[in-house]
C-alpha cells in the first residue's frame, strides 16, 4: 500500500548566500501549483545531508 504520492514539485533561488532556505519559495511554489496549502498535507521531504536546512525552511514555513 503506498503511503504517499508524489503531486508536484517547485523550483526556486534565493540571494548568495541564503541557499539553505531555497525550500521554501519552491515549497510555496508547490503548493501553489498543487492548489494545496500547508494545512492539506501531512510531510514534505526535503533530501538534505544536513539537518539546518529542514530545521531552517520548518521554521519558515510554520
Amino acid at each position: 500500500m503506498m503511503a504517499h504520492r508524489f503531486a508536484g514539485y517547485g523550483v526556486a533561488a534565493v540571494e548568495r548566500g541564503l541557499f539553505g532556505l531555497v525550500p521554501v519559495p519552491a515549497v510555496r511554489k508547490a503548493l501553489d501549483k498543487a492548489g494545496w496549502t500547508l494545512a492539506d498535507i501531512e510531510r514534505i521531504e526535503i533530501n538534505e545531508a544536513f539537518a539546518a536546512v529542514p530545521i531552517a525552511v520548518m521554521c519558515e514555513l510554520s
